[in-house]
């Protein structure tokens, strides 16, 4: 159906959707790559963080570990406690325990008619 639809149009308008679909695809592919660079740079950034965590929790008492972090600008209570996105919760009990959902957000979601238990 499509070829024939493009059949109605002149060879000049056709080289100018064909032109501007190429454009179009270039833009499309810039955006993924960039996307693909965030995601990778966020995936290393936690990974690091992990395995920072990980190294200050085993040598260091917690309180120690929390002050040379925040000295190294990072924004966090305590390393330790990105443990938590080694294993994701399993249930929405866990999630709420873990205290990370906007108030707003786990109001809309408790009164919604997915959530109710039937």
């Amino acid at each position: 159906r499509y070829p024939n639809y493009l059949s109605r149009w002149s060879t000049n308008d056709m080289d100018q959707i064909e032109k501007a679909l190429e454009e179009q695809l270039v833009k499309v592919r810039q955006q993924k790559q960039t996307v693909q660079e965030r995601r990778n740079g966020i995936h290393q950034l936690v990974q690091s963080m992990l395995e920072q965590a990980d190294t200050e929790e085993s040598s260091l008492p917690p309180t120690k570990a929390t002050e040379q972090s925040k000295s190294k600008g990072l924004n966090v209570v305590d390393l330790s406690s990105l443990k938590t996105l080694r294993t994701p919760p399993t249930s929405w009990e866990e999630l709420l325990a873990l205290d990370v959902l906007n108030p707003s957000a786990v109001k809309a979601i408790l009164k919604s008619k997915q959530f109710k238990k039937k």
